[in-house]
């Protein structure tokens, strides 16, 4: 393992000073060509001018060819940006390294915070709900932006998603809240206030990555803190268009970080909050408890750390579900996510079937195969969490990467902002490869999906096969690299002859 160099080492070769120096400097260029994009689609597509429409990436370029290209190559410049970024900050200085990475991401989420989010309107549904709370006094969990068809916002709701209730949890409706109350009646404002929430969440995760795993004697916190800030889905999605996942994100994040720096009475409370966000999360719970509750009983204090994660995870759920603490509209809200199909491997077995089975019957059919694979990636972890519980990261990423890949039937590229997070915070190698390998996968079908599609007049059957194969493949061949290249080493060097 390479030791960072410090003033006290001794008999320093010059050569071994200037190979780190030569890595900060190649690391800042990098940053360079991580912002240059940044700063290229925030001119090119402006929130300002088109805050108060809904439109997106095809309409903004006129569907052009010029324009096809020059999202490609965007493409092609951050991720080579990003995985040279990732060996480069692994030579470096950690503590300067990890000053350039957040430097570069701070500059690059600003200009990013100025664009329209052309890959989704999400941000425009978040406004509208938040004003069903701060200026109508309802539950949006409950109601649907058509209830008041009057409001002034309420045309920039996409007509998919006017009639049904917010999907996201009731902590989502605080959050939001104070955003809308202080936009009053300004559409960009309140954009603005969620971008601004999302490049905070953003920051304060790849700061806590870093922190987290600068308790590690093995860990490069620049290095991983880089795996998530300058991932381009992450920055494209997260502060591009806004998504909240960047806070879920935070929020996992700051839960494995308790776990790392030893504060593990903290780890399920955190993660309870993360579940009154986006319901996801829930499948964390099981892996923390175990290992929470395996490490208090090996410190002796099993009792006492128990009854205050279980205080202070009552405190968030009474806090989260105010004001209204409708669980009936919960309920409904879970339940309508398994009707919602998006492109994945489970929507595509729903579809192609046998023709015997009816809608429901398929996707009963399909629910039940995702969630035995699901079930069975937890009980492996659970198992070796028993004996090793310091493998928690790890094992979240796990969990998670099986539920996206095999047990969702309505997956959207940026819930793999949850997964590069996880991927960070867990330091494995492997991990990276496969978290990266999706968000290019996911990046390269944006193309296909809003240029191509309208080119080449193809039909929504074979244009989700195409999307399907292009975002899951890629995780799929490197998992099943990780695979081979773990068995042949588990074999050990073939035997050779006297």
């Amino acid at each position: 393992m390479r030791r960072p160099w410090t003033a006290s080492s001794p008999a320093i070769h010059p050569s071994a000073i200037a190979s780190p120096a030569r890595s900060l400097v190649a690391l800042g260029g990098l940053g360079v060509v991580v912002v240059v994009p940044a700063i290229y689609v925030a001119k090119r597509y402006p929130l300002a001018a088109h805050a108060n429409e809904l439109t997106d990436l095809g309409k903004l370029s006129d569907y052009t060819h010029r324009s096809f290209w020059a999202f490609v190559g965007i493409l092609l410049v951050w991720f080579a940006a990003y995985v040279a970024g990732i060996v480069v900050a692994r030579r470096c200085d950690q503590r300067v390294a990890l000053a350039v990475v957040l430097v570069t991401a701070a500059v690059a989420g600003l200009f990013l915070v100025t664009m329209y989010p052309v890959n989704a309107t999400d941000m425009h549904m978040y406004a509208a709900r938040s004003r069903l709370f701060t200026t109508y006094g309802v539950d949006p969990i409950e109601v649907a932006p058509d209830a008041f068809p009057a409001d002034p916002w309420r045309p920039l709701v996409s007509a998919e998603w006017a009639g049904r209730p917010s999907p996201y949890g009731p902590l989502w409706t605080l959050v939001a809240a104070p955003i809308t109350w202080l936009a009053g009646d300004n559409l960009l404002r309140a954009l603005l206030g969620f971008k601004l929430l999302a490049l905070n969440c953003y920051l304060a995760a790849g700061w806590l990555i870093a922190k987290g795993l600068a308790a590690r004697p093995d860990a490069r916190p620049a290095s991983a803190a880089l795996v998530f800030l300058w991932n381009p889905l992450v920055l494209w999605e997260g502060i591009g268009s806004g998504h909240n996942d960047v806070l879920v994100a935070l929020l996992l994040v700051a839960a494995m970080a308790a776990w790392l720096r030893g504060r593990i009475a903290w780890v399920i409370p955190v993660l309870v909050a993360a579940t009154l966000l986006k319901y996801v999360a829930i499948i964390l719970l099981p892996l923390a408890l175990v290992a929470v509750a395996r490490q208090a009983w090996a410190a002796g204090t099993l009792r006492r750390t128990l009854f205050g994660s279980a205080i202070a995870s009552a405190a968030v759920v009474a806090v989260g579900l105010a004001p209204f603490y409708d669980l009936a509209a919960l309920r409904g809200r879970i339940q309508a996510q398994g009707q919602i199909f998006a492109p994945s491997p489970a929507a595509l077995a729903i579809r192609h079937l046998p023709d015997h089975l009816d809608e429901q019957a398929s996707l009963r059919v399909v629910q039940a195969a995702g969630l035995a694979a699901l079930s069975a990636s937890m009980l492996v972890w659970l198992r070796r969490l028993v004996a090793r519980p310091e493998r928690l990261p790890l094992a979240a990423f796990e969990v998670t990467f099986v539920f996206l890949l095999l047990a969702t039937t309505n997956f959207r590229g940026w819930y793999l902002i949850w997964l590069v997070a996880l991927a960070a915070i867990a330091a494995r190698g492997w991990a990276v490869a496969r978290a990266a390998a999706w968000t290019v996968g996911a990046m390269a079908a944006y193309p296909l999906l809003i240029w191509i599609w309208g080119w080449r007049g193809y039909t929504f059957e074979r244009i989700e096969l195409i999307v399907v194969g292009l975002m899951f493949l890629p995780p799929v061949v490197v998992t099943l690299a990780q695979f081979a290249i773990n068995a042949r080493a588990r074999r050990g060097p073939p035997a050779t002859s006297a």
